[in-house]
């Protein structure tokens, strides 16, 4: 759909162009906007194509790992806590016994995200979720893979 949206787009420029209601200036530069952006669709259906996996499927493993992270790394697997805090966080370090870190993003988004202080159900949250939710939809279009099956294994 997004293929015949920016087709469509590019040949009502040109019939702008053509009848003399856009400059050729101007033209040049949504041109090339344009067929970047279509480049950029084709390359993901090409992704699509070929089995590589799809934005939905890294976001459902990426919401699994981080529901999981916490028996993750209760286990007694020292490997799989050190893959799983690789993953999981950036700008980690170790004074005496305590472990300072951040979360990587898209880590970061969820742990900020808004959270019910007494436990009950908040009228907000859902509306946060939808945030979340489209903020990772686009990280993932972004940067596509995140090395997941490691840590799980």
């Amino acid at each position: 759909m997004k293929f015949q949206q920016v087709s469509e787009h590019l040949s009502r420029l040109t019939d702008a162009f053509l009848d003399g209601t856009v400059e050729k200036e101007i033209y040049e530069e949504r041109k090339t906007s344009l067929l970047f952006e279509k480049r950029a669709v084709e390359d993901r259906l090409n992704d699509l194509r070929s089995n590589k996996t799809s934005i939905p499927e890294e976001v459902q493993k990426f919401i699994e790992l981080a529901g999981d992270a916490y028996s993750l790394y209760k286990t007694p697997i020292t490997e799989k806590k050190r893959r799983l805090l690789k993953t999981v966080t950036s700008n980690c370090s170790v004074d005496e016994e305590n472990l300072d870190f951040t979360f990587a993003i898209p880590f970061r988004e969820v742990a900020q995200r808004e959270k019910s202080s007494d436990g009950r159900p908040s009228k907000v949250i859902h509306r946060t979720l939808d945030v979340l939710l489209n903020w990772l939809l686009a990280h993932f279009e972004k940067e596509p893979k995140l090395e997941i099956e490691a840590v799980a294994d």
